[in-house]
């Protein structure tokens, strides 16, 4: 069994439950929420379950102004003292790391402030803006993840754009939940596709088709200049855009291949010769085409 612990120093219930529902069943997770992140921490030598078994992986979840006095004092209005910041945060960072030796993975999501304070405005990424210290922040973090064999940073700004929602005041002040359901359930998606890529289960292999896939039309009727890709098109440059996402995936090591009813000449002479393909033929494993 994977045991996971989620620490956090607000109320972390609404990711744990969605945690739960996505891990397989012989998983189990721990909730840390409301918790003081640092002596949990600290304390991880000694950290097991109540039946005495040992957590392999965890989630810690923190809100710098629960972390950071400097950069609360900050944040509402007082003059940010930069180099204590740094103390504070670089002490923070050195109990994560050395919770990480403890796991075989330790996933932090990176630092947001709430909108509850508007703060400076446009000087807020300047230099002693609340801002300019936060990505100050979330750069030492990302440090230390990049030398970090079990650290892994999360995205946490990429969860707030796409569930259009940040912070919710009610549930902040009801029940110590900074953020909307939308968020946790985003970042559930990240963390599950963390733990495949650990465990081994990721994709290995895109078999794609081609007419109306890597290309508008049917090559086999048109001819290959006459298909729908790139271009002032803007369905042709989507398909192009498709290519463009198939080619990253197999610089990180994703294999693609071809299963297509197309005439195999026909096909392949459409994937040499069209100026706009991305993907060529020594992009693909493999092909069955015909």
């Amino acid at each position: 069994m994977t045991i996971y612990s989620v620490v956090s120093d607000f109320n972390i219930s609404p990711l744990v439950g969605y945690l739960r529902k996505v891990l397989a069943s012989g998983s189990e997770v721990i909730d840390k929420g409301n918790s003081s992140v640092q002596l949990v921490l600290m304390s991880w030598n000694d950290y097991r379950t109540f039946d005495d078994r040992k957590v392999d992986r965890a989630v810690v979840w923190t809100r710098p102004e629960a972390m950071f006095p400097s950069f609360v004092n900050g944040l509402y209005g007082n003059l940010l003292d930069v180099s204590k910041l740094d103390r504070e945060v670089e002490e923070f960072l050195g109990i994560l790391e050395m919770a990480s030796e403890k796991l075989s993975a330790l996933w932090i999501p990176l630092w947001v402030r709430s909108d509850f304070v508007r703060g400076m405005g446009i000087g807020e990424y300047k230099k002693g803006g609340i801002n300019w210290a936060l990505q100050r922040m979330n750069n030492s973090l990302i440090q230390l993840c990049s030398r970090s064999g079990t650290i892994h940073v999360l995205d946490t700004y990429r969860w707030l754009s796409l569930s259009g929602l940040a912070h919710d005041p009610k549930l902040w002040f009801m029940g110590k939940i900074p953020f909307p359901n939308p968020i946790f359930r985003k970042a559930v998606c990240d963390l599950d596709a963390g733990r495949r890529a650990l465990d081994g289960q990721t994709a290995k292999l895109i078999v794609l088709d081609l007419d109306g896939t890597l290309w508008g039309g049917i090559v086999g009727e048109s001819g290959w200049s006459d298909l729908v890709l790139g271009g002032h098109d803007h369905v042709g440059e989507a398909y192009s855009d498709f290519q463009k996402a198939l080619k990253a995936l197999s610089c990180h090591g994703i294999l693609l291949a071809v299963a297509s009813r197309n005439q195999e000449s026909v096909a392949l002479e459409a994937i040499d010769s069209h100026p706009e393909m991305i993907l060529r033929r020594n992009d693909f494993v493999g092909w069955r085409i015909d």
